[in-house]
């Protein structure tokens, strides 16, 4: 299967146009979180007094920190600070040795700052990595296009339905930061991991509670057991920034079950659903 074919099991939901999530102070959300919510795995506002490198296993500080006033309704939020042709930048991992569950569902919400013409293409990734290795094995990207567009973009490498480099066919919404700057936007994913040796697993992406991709029926792992073992911010820039500039994180949540979103915040109704999808490959 090369990387521009689709299989007539995988199912393509309407992709919307979205509003973006208004500001809100949403600082208590991970107050008491593992008695409020048995289902969450984590949950971090970035309030806490200890360092980053204390609560992720796997931490660059390279632009990267935490710092009051720039989170949602002005509490502490993850800062990444670009300066003009920066390439690595900071990111933090929540990783666990033994694995996660075999379905898992992610939120954070993110803002980028004023002067974005261009856009750094990692956001978010999970998934399989060896890490006695550093290999990459399986991993459900969340990545924007340069125009802003949120991707989902898999790499699979024992899958039976990818290409030959092990990447399954971009999937696209229709839903672009490029509009929504100094605004704050709910990203939440979901991966389920196949069966050993089956073609049930899928991934979903929603943004602002609104999916706006959906790929069932793929073959994620092969044959193997793998299992899910970090969930990542990410903000590394491949072409480099194009100038000095700012993008915000806050409430990084990681379930069992659907997040949504935190009490506080709100929506305002997106318009209709496009008439076609579009789907486009790298």
């Amino acid at each position: 299967m090369n990387r521009f074919s689709f299989s007539p099991s995988i199912k393509w939901l309407p992709v919307l146009f979205l509003a973006s999530v208004g500001a809100a102070n949403a600082a208590s959300e991970c107050d008491n979180w593992q008695q409020a919510h048995p289902e969450w795995l984590w949950c971090d506002d970035f309030e806490a007094t200890t360092t980053l490198n204390q609560r992720y296993e796997d931490v660059s500080t390279d632009g990267m920190s935490v710092i009051g006033g720039d989170g949602m309704g002005g509490s502490k939020g993850l800062t990444q600070k670009y300066i003009k042709g920066q390439v690595t930048a900071g990111w933090v991992t929540k990783y666990k040795a033994d694995g996660f569950p075999d379905h898992v569902f992610y939120r954070y919400y993110h803002k980028f700052g004023s002067g974005f013409t261009t856009f750094p293409p990692k956001t978010s990734r999970i998934g399989y990595r060896n890490h006695s290795t550093w290999t990459e094995i399986f991993r459900d990207h969340t990545w924007l296009t340069s125009n802003g567009t949120v991707t989902a973009d898999v790499l699979a490498k024992n899958s039976t339905q990818t290409n030959s480099t092990g990447w399954l066919p971009l999937a696209s919404s229709n839903y672009s930061f490029a509009s929504h700057l100094n605004e704050w936007v709910a990203i939440e994913v979901e991966l389920k991991l196949n069966t050993p040796g089956k073609a049930d697993g899928y991934y979903r992406t929603w943004v602002n509670n609104q999916l706006v991709i959906e790929r069932l029926n793929v073959d994620i792992r092969g044959n193997t057991s793998d299992k899910i073992n970090e969930v990542m911010l990410d903000t590394y820039w491949n072409a480099g920034a194009t100038t000095a500039l700012s993008r915000y994180y806050d409430n990084f949540v990681i379930s069992t079950q659907k997040i949504g979103l935190v009490a506080a915040a709100s929506t305002t109704s997106p318009p209709s659903a496009p008439n076609n999808v579009t789907v486009s490959a790298n």
